[in-house]
């Protein structure tokens, strides 16, 4: 899986500025302001500030299609047979989430994902951003071990700690089930999972959800991420590529792909009267997009690092023998990075090009090759 600065660097996208500077091409009811800014910022542009954010040299290089953030859920029942308030801020959240299984003994207080690995790291960064905390510095110096780092790991351990047994070995997916199936009153992550909890086939909790914004520290900061969609380098018929591409982010389809439970991406669509009366909880979760940030976790170029880290290996398999500053410089140097951005590639051509275009891609999306739209 990999990310948009991967697939920039290895020169694999085309440039979006072209085809909307070409009155053939651009559709006039595109409305580009309307798009969420956080989502485009993260998912589309590249080669600015730090080279994954917009900046006088960023470019865009796709649109966000099947983008998330990060909101709270809870149970209204719960919150009312106690009289409880839906926390605002992080005290409040962490306080609730321990006092809730005093009050129903057996239920969890909030749910989160938290097993090791990347799922500890996506649950760690959720609680980062909104203490003011961050990865790096401007200098791309390690930070993360500051105050708010800290404070941010000791939110995610009490959340653990207060939930409910085994959630310690949460995946989304599994925290998510806790939640629908009433073993825990709250659920921090993606507003992926909201129409899931409306489906009386998979949940208990039908009817008896409510929704809040991410809880502030310092500040509100939601997590951006998900999908994209963006022309390879290539595609047979890019002009085509793009009008599809145009139209699947319109306002039609937009709203279309929200009536069905998806994740919309523009603004106009969670403000949509109709959609909110089919799912209401559409309405705060364009109030909290306000404040998605698109620098909630770094992007850097995997594939460099990885051979960077291969040739340090080679050359000096012990670094920090004799030197004990010297790992920690070049940690400093070439910064990692866990939190990848994932992008859909479309790739417009001729049914029997499609073997041809699939042999020339030298990249992957999450394991598979990219999947052309025959036009």
């Amino acid at each position: 899986m990999f990310s948009k600065v991967d697939y920039v660097i290895a020169d694999q996208l085309e440039n979006l500025a072209r085809f909307f500077m070409s009155p053939k091409l651009a559709d006039p009811a595109c409305d580009a302001e309307d798009l969420i800014g956080g989502y485009v910022r993260n998912i589309g542009v590249a080669g600015g500030f730090n080279g994954y954010l917009p900046g006088p040299t960023g470019s865009l290089f796709g649109l966000p299609f099947g983008s998330e953030t990060s909101v709270l859920a809870y149970r209204t029942d719960i919150f009312e047979k106690h009289g409880l308030k839906v926390p605002e801020t992080y005290d409040e959240l962490l306080d609730l989430a321990c006092r809730i299984p005093e009050l129903e003994p057996g239920m969890g207080g909030l749910a989160t994902r938290a097993a090791s690995g990347h799922q500890a790291a996506h649950a760690f960064l959720l609680h980062l951003n909104p203490p003011g905390g961050a990865i790096f510095d401007d200098a791309w110096n390690p930070v993360v071990n500051n105050a708010q780092g800290v404070a941010a790991a000791a939110a995610l351990k009490r959340i653990v700690d207060c939930g409910v047994e085994g959630s310690q070995t949460f995946g989304p997916s599994e925290a998510a089930a806790s939640f629908a199936q009433g073993r825990s009153a709250m659920f921090l992550d993606s507003i992926a999972f909201a129409a899931g909890f409306e489906n009386p086939a998979n949940s208990s909790v039908v009817g008896k959800v409510g929704w809040a914004l991410h809880p502030m520290g310092v500040k509100r900061a939601s997590q951006t991420g998900g999908f994209g969609i963006a022309i390879p380098k290539n595609a047979q018929n890019k002009e085509a590529a793009f009008l599809l591409m145009q139209w699947l982010t319109s306002k039609q389809a937009d709203l279309m792909i929200a009536m069905e439970g998806g994740n919309p991406s523009r603004f106009s669509t969670y403000a949509n009267a109709e959609l909110n009366a089919k799912h209401p909880y559409a309405a705060t979760f364009g109030e909290a997009l306000k404040y998605a940030d698109p620098d909630w976790r770094p992007i850097t170029d995997l594939g460099e690092h990885k051979r960077r880290s291969r040739r340090h290996a080679v050359a000096d398999p012990d670094p920090g023998a004799g030197h004990p500053d010297r790992a920690g410089r070049r940690r400093s140097a070439h910064p990692r990075h866990h939190g990848r951005r994932r992008l859909l590639h479309l790739v417009a051509v001729t049914p029997h090009a499609e073997a041809r275009a699939a042999r020339r891609r030298p990249y992957t999306t999450r394991g598979r090759a990219p999947r052309a739209a025959s036009l």
